[in-house]
């Protein structure tokens, strides 16, 4: 998850990152504020709590780069609203010089396709009916941990042939068919 100063993709920076990334049955947690180096708008820093005095101090985000890259490196990049996300990552990195391009899932989409009942699929809709408990909404790090505590309840009460079918068809860029032979989708 990612905080920013506001939602323009070419103006706009990120404040905070953090995330959980899971590999070989181990979670691995990284949260960093970042110094966006300009005026954070009283709107944001209410919603999220970051202040202009918060993130002074903080690296910028080339500093935190070399440490965040290989993170996310051979990862699939899930997020609510992954497009948000993914996209500030990719402008970030792209002003450092560096490429950066990962999967994603967007995790609005699943909790469409998995709870069509639902009209609501906001993390804060799932956060109210699922009963996961937060505390500080709109930090990075709390987003990630109700993200996590969504997908295994989703996990949980699914099964997971439809979970992964569902996966499978929302996943950018689309991931390879299961019957391919696995000298194939290597190349590929």
């Amino acid at each position: 998850d990612l905080e920013t100063t506001g939602g323009n993709f070419y103006q706009d920076r990120i404040t905070e990152v953090a995330l959980v990334r899971f590999e070989q049955g181990r979670a691995t947690h990284y949260e960093q504020l970042v110094n966006p180096c300009r005026s954070i708008p009283e709107f944001v820093a209410r919603l999220t709590g970051i202040h202009d005095e918060t993130v002074k101090n903080a690296p910028v985000f080339a500093d935190i780069a070399g440490d965040l890259l290989p993170l996310l490196q051979g990862a699939v990049v899930v997020a609510h609203n992954s497009r948000f996300d993914y996209t500030f990552l990719r402008h970030e990195f792209a002003r450092i010089h560096t490429d950066f391009a990962a999967p994603s899932l967007c995790t609005v989409q699943l909790s469409r396709r998995l709870y069509p009942e639902f009209y609501k699929h906001s993390l804060d809709s799932i956060i109210e009916r699922t009963g996961i408990q937060t505390a500080n909404r709109h930090r990075a790090m709390t987003d990630v941990a109700a993200l996590c505590d969504y997908l295994e309840l989703s996990l949980a009460e699914k099964n997971h042939q439809q979970w992964d079918e569902h996966v499978r068809v929302l996943m950018n860029p689309k991931m390879l068919p299961t019957w391919l032979p696995d000298s194939l989708a290597q190349q590929l």
